[in-house]
Formats: C-alpha cells, sequence, structure tokens
C-alpha cells in the first residue's frame, strides 16, 4: 500500500522487488536504488510506483510537499519525482525549501536531483520547475520509458560535491558505496554454510526489507521521545546487522541501544542519521552480492 493524504511518514511501497537473474538485465543501473514519489493523486501514485518497481527502483510515497521536504531531511534518496500541484505545498516551494536547506548545510551535501511531474507541457512550465531548482521534467500520462530515461541521466551523472576530494569506495548511482561497509569475511563465510539460494539470499533480502521499518521505529520512537522502544528496535537492528557483517549498522546501533537505556537521547538524532546514511551503502553492497 501508498501512503494516503494526511498522513506525514513516507511508507514504502509493497511489494519491494527482489531482483532476480531474470530481470537483473533491465533494472542492474537502478540497483534498488531509493526513490521518493511526491503526489498526491492516488492513482497516479500507484502507477508511478508500479513502473518503479519495473525497473527495479524502490519507492516510498508522500502526499505533499511539506511531507516531501521532511522525508528528505531524514534520508538521502537516489531521487525524487516531484508532482507540481499538490495541496499544502506545492512542488515548486518544495524544491525551493529542498535547495534552500541543502545551500544552508554544510556544503558537501549531495545535491539532490528533483523530476517534475505535471501534467502542464508548455515550455514557460518547464522554465518555472528550473527556475524553482527542478533538474529535469517528465510529462502526465508518464511513459516508462521516458521516466526510465530521466531517472538514469539524472542519478548516474550527479556529480560530486565541491571540495569533496577523492572517494574512497566506488560510485553507485549518485551514493558513494564503500566497499568495506560488510565484512567481506562473513559474507564468504554465509556462502560456505550452503547453497547462497537457501541462506545468504534469504537472510539479504529480510535484510533489506525489514531495516527500513526499523529505521521507520526508531525515527517514531525518537520522535516521541519513548527510549524503551528505541533501545528495543535498536538491539534488533544491531543482531541483523551483525548477522551480515554490516560493523558499523552493528556498532552504531549498539550506541543507540546504550543511550536509549540512559534515557539521555540528546544524541540519538546524529546516531539515527547516521544509520541511515550507513544503510545505503550496505542497501547497494548486498544487491551487488545478490546479483554476483
Amino acid at each position: 500500500p501508498v501512503s494516503q493524504p494526511g498522513s506525514s511518514e513516507p511508507k514504502a511501497a509493497e511489494p519491494a522487488p527482489i531482483i532476480t537473474q531474470h530481470s537483473l538485465k533491465e533494472t542492474r543501473s537502478a540497483l534498488r536504488a531509493h526513490v521518493l514519489v511526491a503526489e498526491d493523486n492516488l492513482s497516479n501514485q500507484k502507477v508511478v510506483v508500479r513502473m518503479l518497481e519495473k525497473l527495479g527502483y524502490k519507492a516510498d510515497v508522500v502526499c505533499n510537499g511539506r511531507e516531501a521536504v521532511e522525508a528528505v531531511g531524514r534520508f538521502s534518496y537516489a531521487a525524487v519525482l516531484m508532482d507540481c500541484q499538490m495541496p499544502e505545498m506545492d512542488g515548486l516551494e518544495a524544491t525551493r525549501e529542498i535547495r534552500r536547506r541543502e545551500a544552508a548545510g554544510s556544503g558537501t551535501a549531495r545535491r539532490m536531483p528533483i523530476i517534475a511531474l505535471t501534467a502542464n507541457a508548455m515550455q514557460s512550465d518547464r522554465e518555472r520547475c528550473l527556475q524553482a531548482g527542478m533538474d529535469d521534467f517528465v510529462t502526465k500520462p508518464i511513459r516508462r520509458e521516458v521516466l526510465a530515461a530521466a531517472l538514469e541521466q539524472r542519478i548516474v551523472s550527479q556529480p560530486e560535491p565541491a571540495g569533496s576530494g577523492a572517494h574512497q569506495g566506488v560510485q553507485m548511482n549518485g551514493t558513494s558505496v564503500d566497499p568495506d561497509c560488510v565484512d567481506a569475511t562473513v559474507i564468504a563465510e554465509l556462502r560456505d554454510l550452503g547453497d547462497k539460494e537457501e541462506l545468504l539470499f534469504p537472510l539479504i533480502s529480510h535484510y533489506l526489507d525489514e531495516t527500513p521499518k526499523l529505521l521507520t521505529s526508531m525515527r517514531a520512537a525518537l520522535d516521541n521521545g519513548d527510549a524503551a522502544t528505541l533501545t528495543r528496535v535498536a538491539h534488533n537492528l544491531k543482531g541483523t546487522s551483525g548477522n551480515l557483517g554490516a560493523r558499523r549498522m552493528c556498532q552504531v546501533s549498539n550506541e543507540l541501544q546504550v543511550i536509549g537505556k540512559t534515557g539521555d537521547l540528546a544524541s540519538a538524532p546524529l546516531l539515527l542519521r547516521r544509520l541511515e546514511v550507513e544503510f545505503e551503502s550496505v542497501r547497494h553492497r548486498l544487491v551487488v552480492e545478490q546479483a554476483a
């Protein structure tokens, strides 16, 4: 299901496709990159999400510009598909606010690609979108091949942040992926335990499906000052991360568990943000492992 109008949290569209050898040719470039869809029309939501699934992307859905701004503040999406006309805050205003926050940051943050979704195809409409800070323009009714091309161009061609220097690791869909985010020896041991289709791949699929839910639960617990729930969920994530060798995920989860027990959550927002960013590297690394 996708989120309904009035909800304040983006909800992952289900079911998220598992990349198989059969679908790998079409989806290799996407590698389950995470895209935010900001669209208030339920029918349009379903169509766009289904297209994204077919292309190999994962999708979160929000219903207005305000929710889109909040969502990108919590999570570094590979791209945002932004409807121009939405209640509470339209797509143009939301884009301007996202760009304002990026400009007010440290200067090392990645510029998030924003692609307009609109039924208006006039040149003047395109210019308004670009002036607001959007990167591309896809007209409705949306065609899958056009959407695929826009995402491929904007995600893959994202420039490195100014002053970032040389990267360690590889670039994947605009995300810098540290190959050491997952302990290769742990993966090798899991492969040695039996058929990868029976053990390793199901473990990876479960982790990729469940971890976003755990992160969302921790975010809600933190927003509510619920230290007990934060402690419990962090403990859960620490265990599942350790099973797959996601060492930094395991370490930061343990730190959250420890401070949760004390009830002093002052440092929890920063730690949770570190988890969310680290999970993106881990996600890409594990999807590559599935495709190997």
